[in-house]
């Protein structure tokens, strides 16, 4: 018995569905498989309802990105308000104020980080704000503080939907591709049984499970299948 390709759990839920489709409508076509037809039946509505679990978690996900996106946009935005408005000072005082802030790095290369990298870099001014002589720039403290919690936020909310992602394949997904593979063996091993009992071709129990690749001209045709029941 040669057997058949275990199934990887790398492989997309949609693929795994249509093997099992196929599976499934292949046994279904006759009378005294139906009881294997049954277990990739339910098989298959099982993956529908894992695909439809994982697309959940890929929209919260990708929810999550965008407001991560938001969040790096809005603190860009009041980052860059923050380093005009201490220019603005520093163009009447003798001793500049920004460099303090840029430290090592340039405007440029403070915008261009991303959102995490930036709040590392920018929280600290909430305490230095505050002790600006200026009230406009003591006004950005508060603000300032604001932006970092709504961006720890959307950190949280990101790790949290990859996370919930993660584990879903790790445990619900890869539930479903060992019951999938037990099956397949299983059934295998009964359509081998099957087949050598009524004299069927050899190649006769690997026609209910989908080729990865089929040569060309190449046909799967009930003509060349003997009759039976």
């Amino acid at each position: 018995m040669v057997g058949i390709r275990r199934l990887s759990e790398s492989m997309a839920l949609d693929t795994l569905w249509g093997e099992l489709v196929f599976t499934a409508s292949r046994l279904r076509a006759r009378t005294a498989l139906a009881p294997q037809a049954e277990v990739f039946a339910e098989l298959t509505e099982r993956t529908e309802r894992e695909i439809m679990a994982q697309r959940t978690l890929w929209r919260a996900e990708v929810d999550a990105d965008a407001g991560v996106d938001v969040a790096d946009e809005q603190l860009d935005a009041l980052t860059d308000e923050i380093l005009n408005d201490l220019g603005q000072v520093d163009r009447v005082n003798a001793a500049p104020r920004r460099p303090r802030y840029l430290a090592s790095l340039t405007r440029g290369a403070l915008l261009r980080l991303g959102l995490e990298s930036q709040l590392k870099r920018v929280t600290p001014w909430v305490a230095a704000l505050r002790t600006e002589p200026e009230a406009h720039l003591q006004k950005h403290a508060k603000h300032l503080e604001h932006m970092k919690r709504e961006g720890e936020a959307a950190l949280d909310a990101r790790g949290k939907a990859a996370s919930d992602r993660a584990l879903h394949r790790a445990r619900a997904i890869a539930s479903l591709f060992e019951d999938v593979n037990a099956a397949r063996r299983d059934t295998y091993g009964h359509l081998v049984r099957h087949a050598a009992a009524s004299k069927l071709p050899n190649d006769w129990p690997e026609r209910f499970f989908k080729k990865t690749s089929r040569p060309a001209g190449s046909s799967e045709g009930a003509a060349n299948e003997p009759d039976e029941g």
